[in-house]
């Protein structure tokens, strides 16, 4: 905000004709520094989380991708639509964010983050896919030692 206001090299950007059109070295550097650094901050989230969880298994990858990242994605894709339909601005070729518009889009995802955990709680629980089985004939079955016979 207010980067419309630095002065640019042949006089003041018009940000309302075109939001992307910047004449100004000041405005070019602080949206490179401001890009950079919300790079810098996703870059350090990812290694952190990575670091700090263990490790998925491949089913439970797809058991979390299924019942969980897949449907909130397209809560949020619906629930998008629906805001930018209900209380978009219609006929702009470069539509911004309003404050109006950033607070129902934020109550929007804080409703589909909470019914997407209570949801959770709602559905039944997977099947455990971390069991031994017994498998018949198996050299690793295992089966008892004779009394008085160890392993050493």
């Amino acid at each position: 905000p207010w980067l419309d206001k630095i002065p640019a090299i042949g006089g003041y950007v018009d940000a309302a004709s075109s939001p992307a059109v910047t004449a100004s070295w000041p405005v070019i550097l602080i949206r490179m520094a401001a890009f950079f650094g919300k790079t810098r901050a996703e870059v350090f989230v990812f290694m952190w989380v990575r670091w700090s969880l263990p490790r998925f298994r491949f089913d439970q990858l797809m058991l979390l991708a299924w019942r969980a990242l897949i449907p909130m994605s397209l809560a949020l894709v619906m629930g998008t639509a629906l805001v930018l339909y209900f209380f978009g601005a219609s006929g702009r070729a470069h539509m911004r964010i309003g404050g109006k518009m950033a607070l129902v889009l934020l109550a929007m995802n804080i409703a589909i983050v909470i019914g997407s955990a209570i949801l959770s709680l709602v559905l039944p629980k997977p099947p455990d896919t971390n069991r031994k089985m017994k498998i018949a004939n198996s050299r690793y079955h295992h089966t008892p030692l004779p009394a008085g016979v160890s392993i050493s």
